[in-house]
């Protein structure tokens, strides 16, 4: 917002939805204590993940739907590639930390199914 962009897009809107939502906000109305939060406790972490593999861009939009319980196929087709366990835990922990802290009803009905 400051260098003049009216506009977001993250891969985080595929399946957290509502977060990616409240981080525009908090830059739009320039609440920077929760910009920071969200940045520095989500975005960039997972960003993190995803430079760890070549791949790993859209591979991680499935594997974080998956977390959140979201419908997804199990399979990928190159060049996307599979997520390492290890990368999913560190995925799913990030996940699990967000929901905690900005948490949404959606994922309760959907894990519920």
């Amino acid at each position: 917002m400051p260098i003049g962009y009216d506009a977001y897009s993250s891969a985080i809107s595929n399946y957290i939805p509502h977060i990616s939502r409240k981080y525009f906000e908090a830059l739009e109305e320039g609440d920077s204590e929760t910009a920071e939060n969200i940045y520095e406790n989500i975005i960039l972490p997972l960003h993190a993940i995803r430079k760890k593999e070549k791949g790993y861009a859209v591979a991680l939009i499935k594997a974080g739907m998956k977390i959140v319980g979201l419908p997804v196929g199990a399979t990928v087709r190159a060049p996307v590639i599979e997520v390492r366990k290890e990368h999913y835990e560190e995925m799913k922990e990030i996940l699990d930390k967000a929901l905690e802290l900005y948490p949404s009803d959606l994922y309760d009905e959907l894990k519920s199914k």
